[in-house]
């Protein structure tokens, strides 16, 4: 499955339309490989809609999936990320810590961008899970 991930990347926006689909799998690995995938593809390369795409998996019940979207926007960049801040920063009170610590470094990449969650952002310095903390 990896080879296949990794040769699909490749084909570049040819690609895209796959990842896009597998997202929407039952497969909790499959999805969590087409969030990598997209995000190690960049933002010229897929586009607003697959980034629109991506965002829904901030929503998704599924943890794992809510760690790998904040992941992919994170390395797509300013441009992705600015528009789904809020739904990222709503994430800061997820139960799981490996999801607050996600919501947080990719929050961290906006910079000034979102200045007006600085407090809510900075309440996390006291978070229970030290990955959290660090993030």
């Amino acid at each position: 499955r990896v080879a296949a991930q990794r040769a699909l990347e490749n084909f570049g926006s040819a690609s895209v339309r796959i990842f896009v689909s597998a997202l929407e799998a039952e497969d909790i690995g499959l999805r969590q490989a087409a969030c990598q995938s997209l995000g190690k593809m960049g933002l010229e390369t897929i586009g607003s809609k697959a980034v629109a795409a991506l965002a829904k998996g901030l929503d998704d019940e599924r943890w794992q999936i809510r760690v790998a979207a904040c992941d992919a926007l994170g390395l797509l960049g300013e441009a992705a990320t600015e528009p789904h801040g809020c739904r990222i920063a709503m994430l800061l009170a997820d139960d799981d810590g490996d999801v607050r610590r996600a919501a947080l470094e990719t929050l961290a990449q906006l910079g000034g961008a979102l200045a007006s969650i600085v407090g809510f952002i900075a309440a996390h310095l006291n978070d229970p899970r030290w990955p959290v903390r660090v993030a």
